[in-house]
């Protein structure tokens, strides 16, 4: 799964974990990680929420110092937890890159990706209580391109800006 896709998923988590919807108009959020190489890797990702409700959220994304402005568009079946979610890409992957999981209070499930040579399964759990630390799991090609191996990535939201 791109780091940016995870910053996404993780606000939305944060966001329908409540029993009441906030008014999110912007976060921040750092991903962090270990690559095959063994190199430490930290992004940082500026959103601008455009649209959030019961079944759907909109986010324009972009990663600090060099991103490419993305916008992504969660949208969940009904607003049951547990239900199947879709998120799909709009502006920076031309595939039309889509994820598909189940996002509960506590933990993503059952991710998978269509349209994507690099990126298999995914999941995701909740390290803090107030839903704003994140450890994802993701299945990513390796370097020869002949087999997968997950890498692991947490994802925190650093602010979150209420309208």
């Amino acid at each position: 799964m791109q780091p940016h896709s995870m910053a996404v998923q993780t606000l939305a988590a944060y966001a329908w974990g409540f029993h009441r919807l906030p008014n999110i108009r912007s976060a921040r959020i750092k991903i962090s990680f270990r690559k095959h190489d063994g190199h430490q890797r930290v992004l940082y990702y500026e959103m601008v929420v455009t649209e959030l409700t019961e079944e759907n959220i909109v986010v324009r994304i972009i990663r600090q110092k060099g991103g490419i402005n993305c916008q992504i568009k969660i949208e969940r079946n009904s607003s049951e937890e547990g239900t199947r979610t879709t998120a799909e890409h709009s502006q920076q992957h031309v595939s039309g890159l889509k994820e598909l999981s189940k996002i509960r209070k506590y933990i993503i499930e059952e991710g998978t990706h269509r349209n994507s040579l690099a990126y298999r399964d995914f999941s995701a759990r909740k390290l803090t209580p107030d839903r704003k630390r994140w450890e994802f799991k993701s299945e990513m090609i390796t370097d020869d391109k002949k087999n997968y191996r997950y890498l692991t990535y947490t994802a925190v939201i650093e602010s979150v800006s209420l309208g």
